[in-house]
């Protein structure tokens, strides 16, 4: 699937939460390049996958993987997670600060 058909798809229920999420993330990230890899929207720089992001009919996720996710175990205590995946769901805003800090995490622990 392309990028295009991926945005295209998106289920409407949260696209603009997605939107958010996505533009923050790149917005960050200003020397990563965005691809498709494992069927969803990924954040590569020098051919590491920083982080992952999707969209699903009752949430958005984040893929910052484990080590993120062990590191900051405490503040995700809020959000259903699973080993490498955060759910963020689509009735509350999404906590731009602690995303800021996972993201910036992954760049200083994966390059």
């Amino acid at each position: 699937m392309t990028r295009d058909e991926y945005f295209q798809s998106l289920p409407k229920s949260s696209e603009g939460l997605f939107q958010n999420l996505r533009t923050f993330v790149l917005g960050l990230i200003t020397n990563g390049q965005e691809v498709m890899k494992y069927g969803i929207p990924t954040i590569v720089v020098s051919k590491k996958n920083i982080v992952h992001y999707a969209a699903y009919s009752g949430h958005v996720a984040l893929y910052p993987g484990s080590q993120a996710i062990a590191a900051f175990q405490k503040e995700l205590s809020a959000y259903k997670c699973s080993k490498g995946t955060i759910q963020f769901p689509l009735n509350q805003e999404l906590p731009f600060d602690l995303i800021q800090r996972i993201v910036q995490y992954n760049v200083t622990h994966l390059l």
